[in-house]
């Protein structure tokens, strides 16, 4: 998820992963993150950048994290695709098994290197994914990223808040008057 403007915490994002399966519809596919726990303790920087938090793994479908990121935290969702190996895939998905057996495997939650991105980036090298940008053509993606691209497709989905907003002002209501409704007239669906 992209940066949001609530607490601290929030303010540099989420990493997670989407294992895409194609025999599902696309909202059952499940999604893996890290994060640290600190449910029922105080959050503090201190224990946050000495490691004071254990991290916990979640799995959840893509549907039930697109409502908790875009509705409930109001925040987008960038997802870039990785062009994975069958084999690849496979051992990622044999040491995600793992890890929801065994989640003390997984260490304590730093906010510098041990944090969500950091965590998927030790499973993916161990997955033997560690370079996907070695398979493409020497340069290249060192080209794309100094002029501000990457080698990757984005998918970007903006938070519903911003959507909201942008109906109700081109329909000329409110702010907040298509939550109240909840229906629109035929009229205003062909407006939008």
């Amino acid at each position: 998820s992209t940066p949001a403007n609530g607490p601290v915490y929030t303010r540099w994002g989420h990493s997670s992963v989407l294992l895409r399966n194609p025999k599902l519809a696309i909202e059952n596919n499940l999604v893996v993150e890290f994060y640290a726990d600190t449910k029922g303790k105080d959050i503090s920087y201190v224990k946050g950048i000495v490691g004071a938090y254990p991290i916990s793994i979640s799995v959840k479908t893509l549907e039930q994290k697109l409502f908790e990121t875009t509705i409930y935290q109001g925040q987008n969702l960038e997802r870039y695709i990785l062009s994975l190996r069958t084999e690849e895939k496979d051992r990622f998905l044999r040491i995600i098994v793992d890890l929801l057996s065994h989640p003390e495997k997984i260490g304590s939650y730093t906010f510098l290197s041990q944090n969500c991105a950091g965590v998927l980036s030790k499973y993916f090298k161990l997955a033997g994914f560690g370079d996907v940008q070695s398979r493409l053509p020497k340069g290249v993606a060192e080209r794309l990223f100094l002029i501000g691209l990457s080698p990757f497709p984005k998918i970007a989905v903006e938070n519903m808040r911003s959507i909201r907003l942008r109906a109700e002002t081109a329909l000329g209501l409110n702010p907040g008057e298509i939550d109240k409704n909840r229906s629109l007239t035929e009229e205003q669906i062909k407006t939008l």
